[in-house]
């Protein structure tokens, strides 16, 4: 099935509706499964998109008007959709299902040129390549894994450090702070540089135990807020192999690096191919971004924001590099009295076993 060019009414069960402002110079039509970029706009969806949010139930005609000129009625939250879906057999039933555009199912997270959007999963076996899928918008860039898999999830509930954990380590260098944030909503955990003039250095960190076998490693995720580093200070968040308090000498990693403009970055280092600074967008200070690292090809990882594909004009190659990462979260000054932070609210990392 190609991307649709027309109306398509669907069978639907149970869902809701919500409107959404529609992207310049869009169409999105009846049936479509529709994602939301970095702005807020939807427009149907395709590899390597944004984040699901429905199924279009009206043509939205944007084609010559701005972003936000007209909106886009989508069925959202858990609903059933009667479904085209190749291969699906009685089996598969609980099985996630991806989009790889805005009228094309399929079983395959990974695409042939860009990760595929997860929308649901297969409810109930119908007959051949037909199947009803429990569509939820409820996923964002998160998928529960299935099968032999891994998950390592924290969100920081608890006191305020996290001296005596067995899994997490710091590293604490000058008036820097490394610290579960006392009672927040569902835990959070703080990075502070001070604004005392010196060399400053504040890691959370697996303690350079490299658990995750990047050929096995899928993905890395965290929400995370940056209050705007000063002058000197970077933040970078992520995957590494073994620490080091100067970052661009890590000799293995992929991660969001962010410095005293809030210009976010991403780079990747396997040791052979360097890829550094490569945009990915300006953040506003104090502000949860979701941040995505996708190494189910690492040839080709992939970096996403909010849900959208960022630094798209670059391939970072890491394919060079066969063993263990960490995750790994820095800030960090060589001197000066400049200030900056990074609050993480959760991270989460899925791997094969």
């Amino acid at each position: 099935m190609t991307a649709l060019t027309q109306n398509t009414p669907l069978s639907r069960g149970f869902g809701n509706t919500q409107a959404y402002p529609v992207k310049a110079a869009t169409t999105i039509y009846e049936g479509a499964l529709v994602i939301m970029d970095i702005s807020g706009n939807a427009l149907p969806a395709a590899a390597g998109g944004g984040v699901f949010i429905g199924t279009a139930s009206a043509k939205a005609n944007n084609s010559t008007g701005v972003a936000g000129a007209i909106n886009v009625d989508v069925y959202s939250g858990q609903y059933q959709e009667l479904r085209t879906l190749t291969g699906v057999a009685k089996a598969d039933v609980g099985r996630p299902v991806y989009a790889s555009d805005d009228a094309t199912l399929t079983f395959d997270p990974t695409g042939t040129s860009a990760a595929n959007i997860a929308v649901g999963f297969v409810q109930a076996y119908t007959t051949t390549n037909t199947a009803w899928v429990l569509m939820d918008t409820t996923l964002g860039t998160k998928l529960a894994p299935v099968g032999n898999k891994v998950v390592f999830f924290d969100d920081f509930l608890g006191n305020a450090t996290i001296a005596d954990s067995s899994i997490w380590k710091t590293v604490d260098v000058g008036d820097a702070t490394e610290a579960i944030v006392a009672a927040t909503h569902l835990g959070e955990f703080a990075l502070t540089i001070a604004a005392t003039s010196e060399a400053e250095d504040a890691v959370l960190y697996f303690g350079d135990s490299l658990n995750f076998d990047i050929d096995k490693l899928e993905t890395f995720e965290c929400r995370a807020k940056v209050v705007t580093p000063g002058a000197g200070v970077a933040v970078v968040l992520g995957m590494a192999s073994a620490h080091n308090l100067d970052k661009d000498t890590v000799a293995e990693a992929a991660w969001f690096k962010c410095d005293a403009n809030l210009a976010c970055k991403c780079e990747t280092d396997d040791g052979t191919n360097n890829e550094d600074d490569k945009t990915a967008d300006t953040l506003v200070t104090a502000t949860y971004y979701d941040f995505l690292i996708d190494f189910r090809d690492t040839a080709d990882v992939k970096f996403y924001l909010n849900g959208v594909a960022v630094a798209t004009g670059t391939t970072f190659d890491m394919s060079n590099f066969t063993t263990g990462l960490q995750p790994y979260f820095s800030v960090d000054k060589p001197s000066g009295a400049t200030t900056g932070s990074l609050t993480i609210d959760y991270v989460r990392i899925v791997s094969q076993r």
